[in-house]
């Protein structure tokens, strides 16, 4: 059985399966409203509809569940991005595209690297007393600069984010704002791709993980098939136009 508190569900094993079921089935009954209500399906349209009504239900207390990329974890950690996956193919004029491709159009990112970026935000937060709460969640170097492990599992905050926020340099933490957190993050991001320089092990690398284990199709096949069976296209919510 599960206990609903404060928004999320849990059972006798702290299991946030159900939790994850239940989001993700709300987000698909509002990508089923939007096929059968909404005619404009442009790109400036359809982001706006989906950040407002549709992502918000499977991030809700995110910190709380999010789901390390490990084994055992997969099955829903595909299950939430298909979400996102499922909703990028309704937009007019990307819909048939790959699945990366429609996220560099959009501008996204992929829902497994955002969570990890919404942790890293939240650890910033909870490090540097900018909130009241989740002082005892951290364990500290001598320099408080990196986060040490411990035996409480991956499930937990400090240790689901520490390899990734130990990658990250002094110049980034360093900051006064959340906002100046948020955008030199995103500065060290583009400058160490741009550069060439090795990303392993940092959390946008989340993105190749997951891109890989997404069944890629002979994808100029998929294509053909589905501009030229448009009624099939429209049953599986891949937008041709």
């Amino acid at each position: 059985e599960s206990e609903k508190d404060l928004g999320l569900y849990t059972d006798e094993v702290l299991s946030w399966s159900i939790h994850i079921e239940k989001s993700v089935n709300k987000a698909k009954s509002v990508i089923g409203w939007v096929k059968r209500s909404l005619i404009c399906r442009n790109k400036f349209v359809m982001i706006n509809v989906y950040k407002s009504l549709v992502r918000p239900h499977i991030e809700y207390a995110v910190q709380a569940w999010n789901l390390p990329a490990v084994h055992g974890n997969w099955r829903q950690i595909l299950l939430l991005e298909d979400v996102q996956r499922s909703f990028t193919r309704l937009i007019d004029g990307i819909g048939i595209l790959p699945y990366h491709t429609r996220l560099k159009k959009l501008q996204l990112t992929t829902l497994l690297e955002r969570r990890m970026r919404s942790d890293l935000i939240e650890t910033f937060k909870i490090t540097t007393g900018k909130v009241d709460y989740g002082e005892g969640l951290f364990r500290l170097s001598r320099s408080g600069k990196n986060i040490l492990k411990d035996k409480r599992g991956d499930r937990i905050i400090s240790n689901r984010v520490a390899n990734y926020w130990n990658k990250i340099p002094g110049w980034v933490k360093e900051c006064d704002t959340v906002e100046t957190f948020k955008a030199r993050l995103e500065s060290y991001k583009q400058d160490t791709i741009e550069s060439g320089a090795s990303s392993q092990g940092h959390f946008w690398d989340l993105s190749e993980i997951l891109l890989s284990k997404i069944n890629n199709c002979d994808h100029e096949a998929y294509e053909i098939f589905m501009l030229t069976n448009p009624k099939i296209a429209k049953y599986k919510g891949v937008n041709v136009t």
